[in-house]
């Protein structure tokens, strides 16, 4: 049953394409946080916020780790508590004590969201400049009409 036109198979396609919705989905939404929480790793240790190496150190172990946050996000009401949990949980506790080092939750989910929004702007800019050509090539074919 659908809830909403974004939900309808019928009608869904009017409002974006599958390409996009990939981009927003829950999947999505958590491999976004993971990337931000390794990018603020990299970023603490350029600036020895946390120990040069263990940036690096800390996302090359968050890029394998699979994540689990649907039930835990209900309980709690935002992913990124049980996201962090997870993260510490299947991490050496030498690297583990650095994960979301000075960060809020709003700043992690945020800087997520943003990386969301910037990869569906993307396609908007490569959907926008396909059509930009072909408008070219009908001006120019049609500019005596």
């Amino acid at each position: 049953m659908s809830i909403s036109a974004l939900d309808s198979r019928i009608f869904r396609n009017l409002f974006g394409t599958e390409e996009v919705r990939e981009i927003f989905t829950d999947e999505a939404y958590a491999k976004f946080l993971v990337q931000t929480e390794a990018a603020l790793a990299r970023a603490e240790s350029k600036v020895n916020a946390i120990p040069a190496d263990v940036g690096d150190a800390i996302t090359s172990v968050l890029g394998n780790i699979e994540l689990e946050l649907s039930r835990e996000t209900e309980i709690v009401g935002y992913p990124v508590l049980p996201l962090v949990m997870q993260l510490v949980e299947n991490t050496p506790e030498d690297l583990a004590k650095y994960i979301h080092w000075g960060a809020t939750t709003q700043d992690v989910m945020d800087n997520a969201s943003m990386l969301q929004i910037k990869r569906g702007l993307d396609l908007v800019k490569r959907d926008l400049n396909k059509l930009i050509d072909i408008l070219q090539v009908m001006a120019e074919k049609y500019r005596d009409t």
